[in-house]
């Protein structure tokens, strides 16, 4: 197993040989490769007698664009596989998505459900939505990461409040604010 799966090129990920019982005395040596030049591996990893897991490090190289790796580890003829993605290094900071609705200074009863949408970024890999009840968003009232480029919700607090978007791409890496726009809760 990798953990991560996916990462920058030039990061690495932890491998991990885990066997379906304790090693024999003496250990069991475990072959490793690589299917491509983005991820190295070590030659061979040993799980020592009586142990049922071995650690190794994949470390990867800067890559253009998404590169899928196969990395296959081989002992007594048995051999198994995990997949890690090498991604290429961020080129520049995401752009702010615009926000669609609501519109500022809507108004919403107590309990009713407030959908928050906006534009797709070129690149975002997910998105952060931060709500609070100041426009500095010193303590977020919430502040999930999500997927598609909306976020709805039925339990705000009854009051006026400020919200902003912000893209993140597959590294996690995040982009500019959205512009703030106000909307209250009564």
């Amino acid at each position: 197993s990798l953990s991560p799966t996916s990462v920058t090129g030039g990061s690495s990920s932890a491998g991990t040989i885990t066997l379906s019982g304790a090693a024999p005395a003496g250990g069991i040596v475990v072959s490793l490769a690589s299917s491509n030049a983005a991820a190295s591996v070590p030659a061979t990893v040993t799980v020592a007698a009586g142990a049922t897991s071995a650690g190794f490090t994949a470390t990867t190289s800067s890559v253009g664009a998404s590169t899928s790796v196969t990395i296959t580890a081989t002992s007594a003829a048995i051999s198994r596989t995990a997949t890690l993605t090498v991604n290429p290094a961020s080129s520049g900071t995401l752009a702010a998505p615009t926000l669609v609705s609501p519109a500022n200074d809507a108004r919403f009863d107590a309990g009713q459900t407030i959908t928050f949408d906006w534009s797709d970024v070129t690149g975002a890999a997910s998105y952060t939505i931060q709500i609070d009840d100041q426009d500095t968003f010193p303590s977020p009232i919430t502040g999930p990461t999500v997927t598609p480029s909306t976020y709805s919700t039925n339990t705000l607090p009854v009051t006026r409040m400020w919200f902003r978007v912000r893209a993140n791409d597959a590294s996690g890496t995040p982009g500019a604010w959205s512009a703030i726009r106000r909307f209250e809760v009564r």
